[in-house]
């Protein structure tokens, strides 16, 4: 079964939540492709007036923004099991990578093509695939996500469960649509939260996605795939955080990091 990655560039969470998939399926992925985007001055041009309507980045405690500032660099300074970016963590493991700042380009889908891939495989990836690319994989395009489906569609799924004071927390992988986190979902796992801070609890939700997406792969590769029904459950779309949820998010006792 060929398999094609799509990630975000991020050298904590992709390399954890890989790493398994890489260990079984390893010789099976036959392209990485890098999102270049992640956190574009076009994403944050895009999304100015929310920001400045939500007074980042003032929501966010000082020491805990001290906190996580500090984290991400130490982080870009050692990298990844010494490995200082996503390409070299990869390319240790003898898989190509490649850079990319778009999906839905004739030219790129002819590259796919050539692939001749059975599974397009998002995780975790920021952009949104139409139906040209989707159409592509013999097996079909999936997306992990890391979190509940549908109660926390869109991104931060740890910092949004924190603010709620959620119980649980989760992972899931749907089949790609033209809308965001909208496709059948496949498989899903959901555990007790144990944490109080935001990057630990996504420490445990990448622990947990790892094991579901392995199971995942293998009733995509043999046929058995089971969608999961959704009925009755709430239905919400969240992605960065308002001011308000910053302050449910303190009042609940927890932090970033």
């Amino acid at each position: 079964m060929k398999v094609v990655l799509f990630v975000v560039d991020d050298l904590h969470f992709v390399p954890n939540l890989n790493k398994p998939i890489i260990e079984k399926y390893g010789n099976d992925v036959v392209q990485v492709y890098i999102s270049k985007s992640l956190f574009s001055f076009k994403k944050i041009k895009k999304n100015i007036s929310f920001f400045i309507k939500n007074r980042y980045p003032f929501p966010i405690k000082f020491k805990d923004l001290y906190k996580f500032i500090k984290w991400q660099l130490k982080l870009k300074s050692n990298g990844a099991d010494g490995h200082k970016t996503l390409h070299d963590f990869f390319s240790s493991h003898g898989i190509s990578t490649k850079y990319i700042e778009t999906l839905n380009g004739k030219s790129f889908h002819e590259e796919l093509r050539e692939l001749d891939a059975d599974v397009f495989l998002f995780s975790p990836f920021d952009k949104i695939a139409g139906p040209k690319f989707i159409a592509i994989p013999k097996l079909g395009a999936f997306n992990i996500h890391l979190g509940k489906i549908p109660e926390y569609k869109g991104g931060f799924s740890a910092f949004w469960v924190l603010s709620k004071n959620d119980s649980t927390a989760g992972a899931s992988i749907h089949r790609l649509a033209n809308k965001i986190d909208e496709g059948e979902l496949i498989e899903e796992v959901r555990f007790n939260v144990e944490k109080k801070t935001m990057i630990s609890l996504m420490d445990d939700t990448i622990k947990h996605a790892s094991a579901m997406t392995l199971k995942g792969l293998e009733n995509i590769e043999n046929g058995n795939i089971k969608s999961v029904s959704i009925e009755g459950r709430d239905s919400d779309y969240l992605l960065y955080p308002t001011k308000e949820a910053f302050m449910e998010f303190y009042k609940n006792g927890n932090s970033l990091l």
